[in-house]
């Protein structure tokens, strides 16, 4: 589907600097359309704002911006996203898992989702 000579093409938007960007990319080559989905996230109401603050910066018309609701992926749990506390562990450098944060002393902590197990 064409409109006004460019395919229409659609961006996954969580509302954050990176999604802007790549939205704006995306004008380049094809007329906008923004999806964002709600999966339960503990930002959802700020995300959901900043989604829709990208698609007036980038002329998106409302009738080509979908919001799609999984929050019932919340039930799952697992998640530092969704769920109410974090729980990451934190580890020294030279420890597996994923960098997280540079202390003030300038220690280099690490965490790894409990989901993972023991290694």
């Amino acid at each position: 589907m064409t409109t006004g000579g460019k395919p229409i093409g659609i961006a996954l938007v969580s509302g954050g600097m990176d999604s802007l960007v790549m939205a704006e990319f995306c004008t380049r080559e094809s007329d906008l359309a923004l999806l964002h989905v709600n999966y339960g996230q503990r930002t959802e109401a700020k995300e959901l704002l900043c989604f829709h603050a990208v698609a007036e910066h980038l002329k998106v018309p409302a009738s080509r911006r979908l919001v799609a609701d999984i929050g019932y992926l919340k039930r799952i749990g697992g998640s530092a996203l969704t769920d109410g506390g974090s729980t990451s562990r934190k580890r020294t450098l030279g420890g597996r898992g994923s960098p997280s944060r540079t202390s003030r002393s300038g220690t280099r902590t690490w965490s790894r989702s409990p989901s993972r197990g023991p290694r």
